[in-house]
């Protein structure tokens, strides 16, 4: 996704808004499920989204990114 300004903002924005959900998802179910689940989720949302979503590079909103998993 690219804006009208051909700038990565509204791309990463988007991406960031997929993994919050995703943290979110994962500290909600934290404590009902297996550590397997959760590895489970983990690599079919937020590690699906962190490989198609982004392309490493010279972005600066790359730092804002790698935080939400923390």
């Amino acid at each position: 996704m690219i804006d009208n300004t051909l700038t990565w903002e509204s791309h990463i924005e988007m991406i960031i808004w997929k993994l919050s959900v995703v943290c979110f998802a994962v500290r909600a179910i934290t404590a009902f499920v297996w550590l397997d689940t959760l590895k489970m989720v983990y690599n079919f949302y937020f590690h699906v989204v962190i490989n198609y979503g982004i392309t490493l590079g010279e972005i600066p909103h790359i730092v804002i990114v790698f935080s939400i998993y923390k």
